[in-house]
């Protein structure tokens, strides 16, 4: 399925080497003010900066169908195209019957029996997240100003290189990672990540990385028990990112081997309101948002697409064969995911405000 949401319903459509892509955004509030040209400097983040951005140059200039005029939401379902101008398909000419390693080449020709398009990762591309990053805007739009919730991330590593913890990271710091190429806020280790980079890409390969999120402003109140809780809701929704391989809240992998005495958030009144000490549940307990930050990482795989020889079978001689995949590929996922994944959130919050008004 490419639809998602419950109360906040976001649809997306196309292929990375069709006409367009785009997005269809149901429910989203009436009268919402968009400032059109920060749209675009939020698209642009997706793109990435610098040396290490995109080799493939997109407008992303989004083009709105209905539910929006005189840069503001109506109310109804706001549909959106995104045109794609800039794709090389021959690159992709020697790989029809050759499925990529660990691409979603060879499950796609099973699932739709043959008949995906496939060029460039298809539906499957991270081309498909700039109509994400679109309905994502809007509903980070809608949360500040309605909800006074703000969602904001960092490139947390890149290989075995590691930024501050983001507990170090103000508002205001988060904000100017905006601007950066290599949004970390450590700028010797920013400097260590180019140097890596460069040679990895000399090399023809790529790396894995993560990607810390915080969730600012949300009441406590929201989620379940059980099923469909706000940990579950949250990560069905950064799974659905491409690349993502796994994710941790809070302290995350860590309270598998700590002591409940060092895991555990002890309470405090902070003028009449109820906090905790620590925050190392992410935000959510028994499946519940408790108003501290939601803080959650992504695990972000290595992009697949290198140029290295790798193994792979033809479907057609039914033989082994080794591949090189020709094309405009990025050395590392984080660079261009925070906006995706703030728009993820984004999209998940605002639909489990509207499925529970407390």
């Amino acid at each position: 399925m490419s639809v998602i949401g419950k109360n906040l319903k976001f649809t997306i459509f196309g292929e990375s080497h069709g006409k367009c892509i785009g997005g269809v955004l149901d429910n989203i509030k009436p009268g919402l003010l968009i400032n059109l040209e920060d749209l675009e400097s939020f698209m642009d983040r997706r793109r990435a900066k610098g040396e290490f951005k995109s080799k493939r140059h997109e407008l992303d200039k989004v083009i709105f169908l209905s539910g929006f005029s005189e840069n503001k939401t109506m109310g109804t379902p706001l549909a959106f195209i995104i045109e794609n101008k800039n794709q090389n398909s021959s690159d992709y000419d020697n790989l029809i019957n050759t499925p990529r390693p660990s691409h979603a080449d060879f499950v796609a020709n099973i699932k739709y029996k043959g008949h995906a398009d496939l060029r460039g990762g298809g539906h499957f591309s991270g081309r498909l997240t700039a109509p994400i990053c679109v309905g994502g805007f809007f509903s980070l739009q809608e949360l500040k100003e309605d909800y006074g919730v703000e969602i904001y991330s960092h490139l947390s590593s890149v290989g075995n290189i590691c930024d501050i913890s983001y507990r170090d990271i103000s508002t205001c710091d988060f904000k100017n990672l905006m601007k950066k190429d290599i949004p970390m806020a450590d700028d010797k280790k920013i400097e260590q990540v180019k140097i890596f980079l460069q040679r990895l890409m000399s090399q023809e390969d790529s790396i894995g990385s993560t990607v810390t999120c915080v969730v600012k402003g949300l009441k406590a109140g929201y989620g379940s028990n059980l099923f469909d809780n706000a940990r579950a809701k949250i990560s069905s929704y950064i799974f659905s990112i491409p690349g993502t391989c796994g994710m941790e809240f809070g302290s995350g992998f860590d309270a598998s081997i700590s002591k409940a005495s060092e895991n555990n958030d002890s309470f405090y009144y902070d003028d009449g309101q109820i906090k905790t000490k620590t925050n190392n549940c992410g935000g959510i307990q028994g499946g519940i948002t408790n108003g501290m930050d939601i803080v959650f990482k992504i695990h972000f795989k290595a992009p697949a697409s290198i140029g290295k020889k790798q193994k792979t079978v033809n479907l057609i001689s039914k033989k082994n064969e080794e591949i090189v995949i020709k094309g405009r590929h990025d050395p590392c996922i984080g660079l261009r995911a925070l906006p995706v994944v703030e728009s993820m959130a984004g999209l998940c919050v605002l639909d489990l405000i509207k499925s529970e008004r407390i």
